[in-house]
């Protein structure tokens, strides 16, 4: 898994479990709550990642702009 998606589960408060021998993959353990925190974290990676690559014609933040309101994220 991406190290990075790992960071942003256990963020968002996903319980993992590592030692089950027959899973190449950890388990993971959630709730709707944890999960929605999650894909909100990914968003607003989304979100952050335009807002730092923006140029100046202003077609990355209106980019971050439209994610936002597609996803129902407020920053």
């Amino acid at each position: 898994m991406n190290e990075r998606i790992r960071e942003l589960a256990e963020q968002a408060g996903l319980e993992f479990d590592n030692d089950l021998a027959l899973e190449p993959e950890p388990i993971y353990y959630t709730t709707q709550k944890d999960l929605e925190k999650f894909a909100e974290l990914i968003v607003r990676e989304c979100i952050d990642w335009c807002n730092a690559h923006a140029r100046d014609d202003g077609t990355a933040q209106r980019i971050a702009e439209d994610i936002k309101k597609d996803f129902g994220v407020e920053q």
